[in-house]
């Protein structure tokens, strides 16, 4: 199955911005945008939309 917000976190998570993300996948920012936040959202997580550079951590890094 597949997921359109879980393909969006994990393209802005690949390429560090979400207009990056947006360009990749020949889609707006703001639809990026609220497909992470509607994932998050799903997940009980906070948005990260508000912050300017998207900064997604790395397991067993610090």
């Amino acid at each position: 199955m597949y997921n359109h917000q879980l393909n969006a976190f994990i393209k802005t998570a690949d390429l560090g911005s979400f207009g990056k993300a947006a360009e990749a996948m020949y889609i707006s920012s703001p639809a990026i945008i609220q497909q992470v936040n509607l994932l998050e959202s799903r997940c009980g997580l906070e948005p990260t939309c508000c912050i300017s550079a998207v900064s997604f951590p790395i397991y067993g890094q610090e």
